[in-house]
């Protein structure tokens, strides 16, 4: 939420430095249905891709790890996104953690046998 209010909108993030202006507009151009949160991830592929064609990556392996770490970042930014799309309750956690270790202590508690009782399986009926 923090983030949220500190930038409500793209014009906002261009403004504090996170976003240059030529990118804004073409992140502005593209037209999605969707979140678009993915398109700097392929704009660093496309740099990954045309550095290692005009031969500012050595090898192969180079370019599989910077990808490798491009997609692990954009998995957790996934992630993220997952969290903010479905908001939980800070509470609900901690109520079904509760709820279910009830559930275990009182089940316990009513499996177990009164020392005498006729359900005592330890006693020997003559």
């Amino acid at each position: 939420m923090k983030a949220r209010k500190r930038f409500p909108t793209l014009d906002t993030v261009a403004a504090a430095g996170f976003m240059m202006p030529h990118e804004k507009a073409n992140f502005d151009q593209i037209q999605y249905n969707y979140n678009k949160y993915f398109l700097p991830f392929n704009w660093a592929w496309a740099l990954v891709y045309n550095a290692r064609k005009e031969g500012l990556i050595e090898g192969d392996y180079y370019v599989t790890v910077i990808s490798e770490d491009i997609k692990k970042f954009r998995t957790g930014l996934a992630w993220v996104c997952n969290y903010d799309w479905v908001p939980l309750p800070i509470i609900y956690p901690t109520i079904v953690c509760l709820a279910v270790h009830m559930y275990f202590f009182v089940c316990v508690m009513a499996r177990q046998y009164v020392k005498g009782s006729e359900n005592d399986p330890n006693m020997v009926n003559h």
